[in-house]
């Protein structure tokens, strides 16, 4: 298309009252003409879109039979009073019915036309779809049937929601309020606003308009719904640095620490009230127009033009070839072009869409539906910018039209990144991240939390990080913890958590604190990674060091008790034997003494062995073995134990497993003799178990509370009859070739079994041929130390 006809027909696009009537027609503000008596005469697509009607639909019926049954006796109220000269104009919010049955919140602004008489002639309305505000006025509602629920729950949402709140007293003096406030005000904290008059903060003209409402709130003469709305008012208020705002507010009446008070919610929209201002003022040129077709058309013509040239997005009208037929100065603004080069370029100049996809869009939009895409637009200096276009297809003088509009998104595109790669660092973190208010109400967890501590988000957030806490560490760490934060400092420490399970981690915790654009700390990051095993390594050298000593000090008890009277003659002898042997009196005459007295002294040690077991056994008969009862720690004595027979289990090539946790109880109870009823166990399980076999010990709390100690092994197990004989003194179970007769003295296990009964125990033996065996020790509940059994049991 060339220039001159493009000209021509942006100038028809402007000067023909049919092209207004068509932008009138496919305005997205539903419009309409009511007769006198409630017929319409008029209305425009957007209206029947709105109520789901076609347009010949929707013309056979009134105003009263589209009109929500509980809002008709208002609505014909208005129609009446303004047929009557008493009003010319009203605005009301009020619900129409859907054509599927539902309600439809519309804001409606009616005016009454005259004919040349001066005689009502019909009525104009323009109606707003207000469904969404209503549905968050209703949203809102409920929020406050929740806060008398949970007070505390929603005193956080309060102050931290970013719409400002402030809560007044019956004389309008202002008795809390939330940081957005303080924000919106400028005050520089919460103290500086309390006590201030909030009609001191209301431009003079609508003080009386605000006083009359609050008033009428507190009188309680309203339903609740009602209450709500009447304080629901746009005006103009003061910040305290004198500057001026315009605010949508909304007020209920609430209880605030027992007495009757004001929830006023204010947003500043006043950028929204001057684009409402210009948007009323196109409306207000399009009436004009179909009321006037003459003096007040060039007007409505101009009001129209400035609205397209001062529209926020750039404007395309585009006939069906792609031509672009009129454009606007936002348009200029994001390509760098003229608006008379624009009017010279095709759509595909600025933005280029395969073939495939052109007939696809233009197949969508003949049908009537609305696209939005996100595209890259050339500028004219060849660089680029992301922008999310709107398209609608329309038609003029018969003539196929586009009209899109075009917004830079480069910005919001360039924040969405930024976001999108904060976000995944923080999800990818190999540490549990939390994000908390300054309260402490957990608001963010990463997927690593989940993982280690086994809570999803859904389960952590709106909970403290005290469900982590375990019990373990001091009261004292988290309160210089709170203290430090607080403060806005970071804090560094290790602390032991419990997961979901119950089983617990060690963490190496990292908080900081995180301000606000007023420098107030709003949230608080915690970062904590798992060092489990750190401490662990560090606590079993620990344990380590604490078994040598234990090792240590159970062979000088067992030294110390040994009696002096029997060993006595025994090391003379071994002595002696000895030192003959070593020919320290002179030399021997042959072979055979050396070898004599190489046996002597074998023998001597085996008997000294010999009358070590049968002392204990001999003063066990006797009833006069003294315990020297201490607290004995299981955990303790049984790995002591274990440490002693390791070299043993890895020359006989045997597996040796200590499954007793750190967890075991205290008993009250003899320590050496425990532990030399556990060597013995311990020695046997390793004498009969072969190479590649296993013993294991492990300790249990029965159901009347009493503590089990379990040796098990994989060796070649005993009979009924073999058992018996074990248990007898100098008694020896025989398999055959798989043991070696007269191994051992036969003392080991009555001597254990004397030492079990002499603590109030019993030992129990379960065995099998070639299947291994079970020894079960049994100490009496009387012997668990109560508050160690507690824990155990929780």
């Amino acid at each position: 298309m060339g220039s001159q006809p493009k000209q021509q027909a942006t100038d028809r696009f402007w000067e023909s009252e049919e092209r207004f009537r068509r932008a009138f027609e496919d305005t997205g503000v539903g419009m309409l003409m009511l007769e006198l008596d409630g017929k319409f005469r008029w209305v425009n697509k957007a209206f029947c879109k709105m109520l789901g009607y076609s347009k010949r639909e929707i013309l056979t019926k009134s105003f009263s039979d589209i009109t929500f049954p509980e809002d008709l006796a208002a609505g014909l109220d208005g129609l009446k009073r303004m047929n009557a000269r008493e009003i010319t104009s009203s605005t009301a919010e009020k619900r129409f019915v859907h054509k599927k049955g539902y309600p439809v919140w519309v804001e409606l602004n009616a005016s009454i036309v005259f004919d040349d008489d001066e005689n009502p002639s019909h009525t104009v309305c323009h109606i707003h779809d207000i469904s969404d505000r209503k549905r968050a006025e209703e949203e809102l509602r409920q929020s406050n049937e929740r806060h008398r629920k949970s007070e505390e729950r929603h005193r956080s949402l309060f102050e931290s929601s970013p719409i400002a709140m402030i809560v007044t007293n019956d004389e309008a003096g202002i008795v809390h309020a939330n940081v957005a406030a303080v924000q919106l005000y400028r005050a520089e904290s919460v103290e500086q606003l309390i006590g201030l008059n909030t009609l001191d903060l209301v431009h003079p003209d609508d003080r009386g308009n605000v006083l009359e409402r609050r008033n009428r709130v507190f009188r309680g003469d309203r339903p609740p719904l009602s209450e709500f709305t009447n304080l629901f008012f746009d005006g103009r208020r003061h910040r305290l640095d004198g500057s001026e705002f315009i605010s949508e507010s909304r007020g209920i009446k609430v209880d605030w620490e027992g007495t009757p008070a004001i929830l006023l919610i204010i947003r500043d929209i006043t950028e929204q009230k001057r684009t409402e201002l210009a948007r009323q003022e196109a409306y207000d040129g399009l009436e004009e127009m179909v009321d006037d077709r003459t003096a007040k058309l060039k007007r409505s013509e101009n009001q129209f033009r400035q609205l397209i040239e001062q529209a926020p997005d750039a404007i395309y009208v585009q006939d069906f070839a792609g031509n672009i037929l009129i454009t606007n100065n936002e348009a200029c603004v994001q390509t760098g072009y003229t608006q008379e080069e624009i009017l010279k370029l095709n759509i595909r100049d600025l933005s280029s869409v395969s073939k495939g996809a052109r007939e696809e869009n233009l197949k969508r939009l003949l049908e009537g539906e609305q696209l939005t895409h996100e595209r890259i637009h050339r500028r004219k200096d060849g660089s680029t910018l992301e922008v999310e276009s709107h398209i609608r297809f329309g038609q003029f003088e018969d003539q196929n039209i586009f009209i899109g509009f075009v917004r830079d998104v480069s910005k919001r595109k360039g924040a969405e990144e930024t976001i999108r790669k904060l976000s995944s660092a923080v999800e990818q973190n190999p540490s549990m991240v939390i994000i908390t208010d300054k309260d402490g109400i957990i608001e963010y967890v990463n997927p690593k939390f989940t993982e280690i501590s086994g809570y999803t988000a859904a389960e952590a957030i709106g909970q403290k990080p005290n469900l982590l806490k375990s019990g373990v560490t001091p009261h004292e760490t988290y309160t210089e913890l709170w203290n430090t934060i607080r403060e806005g400092r970071e804090w560094h420490g290790e602390v032991l958590d419990k997961r979901k399970d119950g089983t617990t981690i060690w963490v190496s915790l990292s908080i900081n604190p995180i301000r606000n654009e007023a420098g107030e700390i709003s949230h608080f990051v915690s970062m904590e990674e798992d060092i489990t095993e750190r401490k662990q390594q560090e606590m079993e050298l620990i344990e380590a060091r604490e078994q040598a000593e234990i090792a240590n000090r159970s062979k000088t008890e067992f030294l110390a008790n040994m009696s002096h009277e029997l060993r006595t003659p025994l090391n003379a002898i071994i002595g002696y034997s000895e030192a003959v042997g070593l020919e320290t009196f002179g030399p021997l005459a042959n072979d055979k003494q050396k070898e004599y007295l190489k046996n002597i002294n074998e023998s001597g040690h085996h008997l000294l062995s010999l009358i070590n077991d049968v002392l204990d056994v001999s003063v066990i008969e006797a009833g006069k073995l003294e315990l020297r009862e201490t607290e004995v720690h299981l955990n303790d004595a049984v790995e002591a134990s274990v440490q002693m027979m390791r070299s043993r289990a890895e020359f006989g090539g045997v597996k040796l497993v200590n499954s007793v946790d750190g967890e075991a109880p205290v008993i009250n109870a003899d320590e050496l003799r425990i532990k030399q009823i556990l060597v013995n166990l311990l020695s046997n399980a390793l004498k009969f178990t072969p190479v590649a076999g296993e013993v294991a010990i492990n300790t249990e709390i029965a159901d009347d509370n009493s503590v089990l100690i379990i040796v098990s092994d994989t060796g070649i197990g005993m009979d009924a009859k073999d058992i018996a004989k074990a248990l007898e003194k100098f008694g020896q179970a025989e398999r055959g070739d798989l043991m070696q007769a007269g191994e051992g003295t036969g003392l080991g296990l009555p001597l254990t079994k004397g030492l079990v009964e002499a603590h109030g125990g019993t030992l129990k033996i379960e065995s099998e041929p070639n299947k291994g065996t079970t020894v079960t020790i049994r100490i009496p509940q009387e012997r668990v130390l109560k508050l160690d059994l507690d824990r155990m049991q929780s």
